[in-house]
């Protein structure tokens, strides 16, 4: 893999926390940090009552690797799964899912319509964990019964469009029929009931959670001068034999990379969000005028000038965004671009 084993930063991290010669405020953010890497992914199972919500969780303890119950103890990079049962009656109802809001990574919104008082719940869900939750049409084998279900599909897929990151139709016992405990999985129909497309986009979030964290680590350790670790040739990504010209300009894209974080840290502590994104951006263009200013026609180097002239269009439509969240993508985009640049470099 192109990044540090979550184990690989904990223990330089522990160790700059034990040392005590951090800031106060730094020490309180690192300990967080710290606390935040050994924790599982929350996932929240979410509903009214009879939504389904205990016979998905029973799937997904079944088929959501690492999944953490009574029978498996907590570990590193676990996932944590909580039902949460809603009243249908506001503002009760409200009460209980901003709880769940604040001790969750990402909501399954398990439902069969998704209803005006649904609605108004999941309204004020922070829009970051909108971003990284699922509306689930559960029972959708019922509505499959009584030919109803396109018409249900059409109208959740428009909400989720602007209200969730995913929609999945799920017919629940169907799926967990496709995945005995004993035997082989029957894949045609684990996909026809839903279960696949909802255990790859989980998986997926849940990939895309663990990253995150470890990007904000590793800039913590960065921004303090701590040991960062370093790929081995184990883990480096497996390429096609490159020539001295792709490593040359690899290495330079590399080195301003580095140097450019350690500012990109000290604009993080301010919090600033135009400003993240704009020296993001500027970094983005940085790195493809670096890597384009080499004429050149080698296909391992016109794809590389590819990627990151790419990136940097991307880089550019998140700054017009200009949301907190479009700010961490952009975060996130050059921490992965270094990843894919060394990964080039250790090829």
């Amino acid at each position: 893999m192109g990044y540090p084993l979550i184990n690989d930063v904990l223990s330089p991290l522990g160790a700059l926390l034990k040392c005590g010669a951090l800031p106060s405020d730094a020490q309180s953010k690192g300990a967080l940090l710290h606390e935040r890497l050994q924790s599982p992914i929350r996932i929240a199972v979410i509903g009214l009552s009879g939504a389904g919500k205990s016979c998905l969780i029973s799937f997904l303890s079944d088929n959501l690797s690492g999944v953490i119950t009574s029978q498996k103890p907590a570990a590193i990079g676990g996932i944590s799964v909580t039902k949460v049962a809603l009243s249908p009656v506001l503002p009760k109802a409200g009460d209980t899912a901003a709880l769940a809001y604040a001790n969750a990574d990402i909501v399954l919104w398990c439902s069969q319509e998704f209803s005006d008082v649904e609605q108004a719940q999941w309204a004020s869900a922070p829009e970051d964990l909108k971003d990284r939750s699922l509306l689930v049409l559960t029972k959708a084998d019922s509505f499959l019964a009584n030919k109803s279900l396109t018409s249900v599909m059409e109208r959740l897929q428009k909400i989720a469009a602007d209200e969730f990151h995913s929609f999945v139709p799920m017919a629940t016992l169907q799926a967990i029929s496709a995945c005995p405990n004993a035997g082989a999985i029957d894949e045609p129909l684990l996909k026809a009931s839903g279960g696949r497309a909802l255990l790859d986009t989980i998986n997926n979030q849940v990939e895309l959670g663990c990253q995150a964290d470890l990007d904000q680590a590793q800039l913590f350790l960065k921004r303090f001068h701590a040991d960062i670790p370093v790929i081995s040739e184990a883990d480096a990504v497996p390429g096609d034999v490159q020539g001295a010209d792709i490593i040359d300009l690899s290495r330079a894209a590399i080195e301003y990379v580095a140097q450019q974080t350690v500012t990109l840290t000290d604009i993080m502590e301010a919090s600033d969000t135009a400003e993240i994104l704009e020296f993001c951006n500027d970094t983005a263009i940085g790195l493809a005028d670096i890597v384009t200013d080499e004429l050149s026609t080698e296909e391992n180097i016109l794809a590389l000038q590819g990627d990151l002239l790419e990136a940097a269009d991307v880089m550019l439509l998140l700054e017009m965004e200009a949301s907190q969240v479009s700010a961490a993508d952009a975060v996130t985009l050059l921490l992965q671009l270094t990843r894919d640049l060394t990964s080039v470099q250790a090829a």
